[in-house]
């Protein structure tokens, strides 16, 4: 991958082998944050695009990265923030009478 920067020839056929993670990662990401506030504020497609990038710019970075420790210190990060994202991916409650989203919220007649 790394060599495409500087041989252009090279670009073409990484981009065709990319395609299939980045369609992967979108179906995974739709499937999970769909109808989401995060959806709203961050599109499974861009979501797809920054996950391919990480993936590859970590595979890069750990070359570099002799004992792993600034690797390891994102993940642990991620880790730590994990379980505060779920909150992100809750779908919105659906209100009863309510026109626009304007108006106060009715529960239906019974």
């Amino acid at each position: 991958m790394a060599a495409a920067v500087a041989k252009p020839e090279l670009r073409e056929e990484i981009r065709v082998r990319v395609e299939p993670w980045m369609a992967f990662m979108e179906e995974t990401l739709e499937r999970v944050v769909g109808g989401t506030p995060l959806a709203r504020l961050m599109p499974p497609r861009d979501l797809a695009n920054a996950a391919v990038t990480f993936y590859l710019g970590v595979n890069l970075f750990t070359v570099l990265d002799a004992d792993r420790s600034r690797t390891e210190s994102v993940f642990a990060m991620v880790r730590r923030l994990a379980p505060r994202a779920r909150l992100l991916t809750l779908r919105s409650p659906v209100r009863f009478g309510r026109a626009r989203g304007f108006g106060r919220a009715r529960r239906p007649a019974l």
